[in-house]
């Protein structure tokens, strides 16, 4: 496997996700499809929504950015965190990694799938169900690790929980979009570091 990738391709992955999750929808609601993907960005509380997503974003990636200064944890050494590293090297890369994976990873894992989930079974259920699929989803780029495993599960419990409590999807994207961001620009500084 090659260490580089181009961010047209990243985006197609991206596009992918959301192909997938719109089909997902098609299928579970048919043609009020387009009503349940309006009201996941729904605008009435936005500016309170993303108020609460920039906290938790800033929060998390603080956490763990604390954690990666004050702790052995490193990220692990294989060919995807390689592929990352490389990514981020590029103009736009850390806002590839941070827009394009919170816009949609967000409508794939917490708009479809928790939101169609949850419709059918209760929602700690629906939320434990999808926070370890989307961890399952990050295992290749985080082989090795056992903790950045556990810290993906609770990111994802952590999204998945503020589209539970809000309905719509701007404090999850918002969240994710400023923690990968912020972890991005760490990882891209500490390589020109090196």
């Amino acid at each position: 496997m090659s260490n580089d990738i181009t961010l047209k391709d990243v985006w197609i992955s991206f596009l992918l996700f959301v192909l997938v999750g719109a089909a997902i929808v098609f299928f579970v609601f048919g043609f009020s499809s387009a009503g349940y993907i309006a009201a996941l960005f729904d605008t009435g509380s936005i500016i309170r929504e993303t108020a609460v997503g920039a906290g938790a974003g800033l929060l998390s990636a603080g956490v763990l950015l604390a954690l990666y200064k004050w702790t052995s944890l490193e990220f692990p050494d294989n060919q995807y965190t390689a592929l990352i590293y490389s990514l981020l090297q590029k103009k736009y890369g850390v806002v590839t990694i941070a827009a394009g994976a919170g816009i949609s990873e967000e409508f794939l894992f917490r708009g479809v799938l928790l939101g169609v989930l949850a419709y059918y079974i209760e929602s700690l259920p629906a939320l434990m169900i999808v926070s370890v699929i989307f961890m399952l989803v990050h295992v290749p780029q985080y082989k090795g690790s056992l903790t950045a495993h556990g810290v993906v599960l609770c990111i994802g419990l952590m999204l998945g929980w503020l589209f539970l409590l809000f309905g719509t999807l701007w404090a999850p994207i918002v969240a994710h979009a400023l923690y990968n961001g912020l972890l991005g620009s760490a990882m891209k500084h500490a390589l020109l570091e090196k």
